[in-house]
């Protein structure tokens, strides 16, 4: 019988991060999911008045030796400061798309990736 092992993430590195107002990010998530024919509805993250996505470096040879060596690489994380909804309701070119919102609360990784987000200064809009 195998022996079962847990290996949990020792280090999470962010590449990029994109903080949008609420409107553009949940807009942008619908357009990505039409041009893609996606049939499911797209699906966030949210904890603690953060709704995001997170984006995986591609597989190299480099980023699959630290994973093994358990560090994940996000090309980007793209959030919105935002209060929790199941369902978002989204219009895009008169088609309305529905953006999914599910707790992260369960996985400690995501919350320490909710509680970073939080602590960065919020984005300034413009007049």
């Amino acid at each position: 019988m195998a022996e079962i092992e847990y290996r949990p993430w020792k280090k999470i590195i962010v590449h990029e991060v994109r903080e949008l107002p609420p409107k553009e990010f949940f807009e942008g998530l619908a357009t990505s999911a039409e041009a893609q024919k996606q049939g499911a509805n797209p699906v966030v993250l949210w904890l603690d008045g953060v709704a995001f996505v997170t984006v995986m470096m591609p597989d190299t040879e480099r980023i699959l030796s630290d994973k093994i060596d358990g560090i994940l690489h996000y090309s980007v994380v793209q959030f919105a400061r935002t209060s929790y909804q199941a369902e978002r309701k989204v219009t895009i070119q008169g088609r309305d798309h529905t953006i999914k919102m599910v707790k992260a609360e369960d996985n400690p990784d995501l919350s320490n990736l909710a509680r970073f987000l939080n602590g960065l200064k919020p984005k300034e809009t413009g007049p």
